[in-house]
């Protein structure tokens, strides 16, 4: 009978340390995999939620834009409307100045907006949809206004932000009314959001109004 001799305790232990080398090697070939599956994952989930929100935004934009641009009628409609031209000529005339405050009242009314009103080419409100209530732009000097300056420096403005004398927030649209070759007045429009913000704070997501200008709609709650 023959015997074998065992194998030096040298050669065990390097056999043993490929063995783990080997397992090693194995369960980090299998946390790279599920590393890579991780991210891939978290990726696609990633892109997935940013196309839906860009699709939710771009239906957001595409509403609120349809609905403020329903008044951008409004300077050839008073322009046309002999009492507003003649009220710029003649801003003294008290009896002209009721009459144009009731036609602006009534294509308020229709129009829908929270306040129309009329603006000398200084800046100075002459009549307003509200003549009557607490708080009007009438006689008040809004030449200051963002949205004033623009109206007579390129012809609209647009803007987000406080009422001065309402003290409630709105987003204000503004015309100039040519006469001539240069600006006669201006005519703004101040738009109520609150309904568009109550219908968004139902959307899943937070959104933010922003005017060019870096206003915002409602700095801290969602909207």
């Amino acid at each position: 009978m023959s015997t074998a001799a065992a194998p030096p305790s040298h050669q065990k232990q390097s056999n043993r340390r490929r063995g783990w080398l080997r397992w090693i090697g194995a369960l980090a070939l299998i946390a790279a995999a599920a590393s890579i599956g991780h991210q891939v994952a978290l990726q696609a989930g990633l892109r997935s939620l940013h196309e839906a929100a860009a699709h939710r935004l771009d239906m957001l934009s595409t509403g609120l834009g349809a609905d403020l641009a329903r008044f951008d009628y409004l300077p050839a409609l008073l322009q046309m409307t002999p009492v507003v031209p003649a009220l710029l000529d003649t801003p003294s005339d008290a009896q002209l100045r009721d009459t144009v405050n009731r036609y602006l009242d009534g294509v308020n009314a229709t129009v829908g907006a929270e306040m129309l009103y009329l603006l000398d080419a200084g800046g100075t409100s002459l009549a307003a949809s509200d003549w009557d209530k607490p708080g009007t732009t009438v006689g008040q000097d809004l030449s200051f206004r963002p949205y004033v300056i623009d109206a007579l420096k390129q012809g609209r403005g647009r803007f987000y932000g406080i009422g001065i004398t309402s003290r409630r927030p709105g987003y204000y649209l503004s015309y100039a009314l040519r006469r001539g070759t240069h600006v006669g007045g201006v005519v703004a429009v101040k738009v109520n959001l609150e309904e568009a913000e109550h219908a968004w704070r139902k959307l899943p997501g937070d959104v933010l109004l922003i005017d060019e200008r870096g206003s915002s709609s409602c700095p801290r709650a969602r909207i």
